[in-house]
């Protein structure tokens, strides 16, 4: 299943639309294999994207976060109480670009 470029699955494209990537350059751009790079695309693999019981995406986290990094957000959305607080994207500005910031 293509995650990015002309051949997308169309979940990955609804998933990336709601959510802008947690890192916000291309390393190594020219070694990509696929057509048009965007801006959104998903970077790497074990990127991940939580999503609320309706199936509205409301985070998006960079590969490095682990799955106990995000136990906050899950916490958040299952007793209904940070929703807005996770749609607002969490970025740290660093030299490389901006990165997701670790959910407190």
């Amino acid at each position: 299943m293509d995650v990015n470029g002309d051949t997308q699955h169309p979940l990955f494209e609804l998933l990336k639309s709601h959510c802008p990537s947690p890192v916000s350059k291309f390393r190594p751009r020219e070694k990509l294999f696929y057509t048009p790079q965007d801006n959104s695309d998903i970077r790497w693999n074990f990127e991940k994207i939580l999503v609320d019981r309706n199936g509205t995406p409301l985070r998006r986290y960079e590969p490095g976060f682990l799955p106990a990094d995000i136990t906050s957000d899950i916490e958040a959305i299952i007793t209904g109480e940070g929703c807005l607080r996770l749609i607002i994207s969490h970025l740290t500005r660093t030299p490389s670009g901006f990165i997701a910031s670790p959910s407190t």
